[in-house]
């Protein structure tokens, strides 16, 4: 168990944790295979093999699924035990046939309390039945995992919010800036150009008093839903700033700067942003002028905002 623990702290990600933690599982308990089903996100009925200490998920795919009837048959906490003779759950029994085992244990878990995604087989080759203490090292391991796989996704999403501002959903200021400044090292080496554009919401403070923030983070993130959407796959767009938006367009001269540039402003002159109404923009664009860094470049395009009228 502390084997477990110590490979819940290194791991980082879920399946490295599976991947390292179910031979333990399988010496602990002395399972003869451990067996790992996933709950299908296009038929939530369904779970199907996704790994296991041998090879047996690679031969189970094309044989066998494990539909569920009802969601009462699982829940975190409460392990199954189970041998070819079981009838609560009929597909249990298929599955020991075909993969060739007398019995098995399952420890479900999830991401949610209340919602069981993932099966845990311990399987054996003779008929087994846990003793009570092994019976509670079963409904911790239930808790473990279901904890184990909650600190992993909350990582995750944490790690992907850090490079995407919240609201807009575009890259953040901080990745705004590393990305400007790659720009400017590969300009300078390769002579690459490229050109930057800034977009500012001049009446950021007088639309929160009016609307409040839920309003107008709204309106936020249709502003930046239509700027991505008028410009090129190519083209970077992040939040700079909580009033304004910064826009990378690699590789472009002068006159399809303008070209983009006369777009951008086009829509946002012609466009409404519900809920707020009567948003105020100013725009600028610059080109690459052999600068170190972004924080010339911001400078710059904050010089050069004019009002879209």
């Amino acid at each position: 168990i502390r084997d477990i623990f110590d490979m819940s702290l290194k791991a980082n990600s879920f399946p490295q944790f599976v991947a390292d933690s179910f031979t333990v599982l399988q010496n602990i308990f002395n399972a003869d295979s451990v067996l790992l089903f996933k709950r299908s996100k296009n038929q939530p009925e369904i779970f199907f093999p996704v790994f296991s200490t041998s090879d047996l998920h690679r031969e189970l795919r094309d044989k066998v699924s494990l539909g569920i009837e009802s969601e009462k048959l699982v829940s975190i906490g409460i392990p199954v035990i189970a041998d070819q003779n079981y009838v609560e759950w009929p597909v249990i029994p298929v599955l020991l046939e075909v993969a060739g085992y007398a019995s098995t244990w399952v420890i479900p878990f999830g991401l949610y309390e209340d919602f069981v995604d993932s099966l845990i087989f311990l399987l054996f080759s003779q008929k087994a039945t846990p003793s009570p203490e092994e019976h509670d090292l079963l409904v911790f391991v239930s808790y473990f995992y279901s904890l184990v796989y909650q600190k992993m996704e909350y990582k995750k999403e944490f790690e992907a919010l850090s490079y995407k501002d919240t609201v807009s959903q575009t890259f953040s200021e901080a990745i705004i800036k590393e990305l400007l400044n790659l720009q400017c090292e590969q300009a300078k080496r390769y002579g690459f150009s490229f050109s930057v554009m800034m977009i500012r919401m001049e009446n950021y403070d007088k639309l929160l008093n009016i609307y409040g923030n839920y309003a107008v983070e709204t309106s936020t993130q249709k502003i930046a839903q239509a700027l991505t959407g008028s410009l090129r796959r190519s083209d970077v767009v992040g939040r700079y700033s909580r009033n304004s938006f910064v826009v990378i367009l690699p590789f472009t001269n002068s006159e399809s700067t303008d070209v983009v540039f006369s777009r951008v402003t086009n829509m946002l002159k012609s466009s409404t942003f519900p809920p707020c109404k009567n948003i105020k923009f100013s725009a600028s664009i610059t080109s690459y002028m052999d600068d170190t860094g972004y924080q010339s470049i911001i400078n710059r395009l904050t010089d050069l905002l004019r009002p879209i009228l």
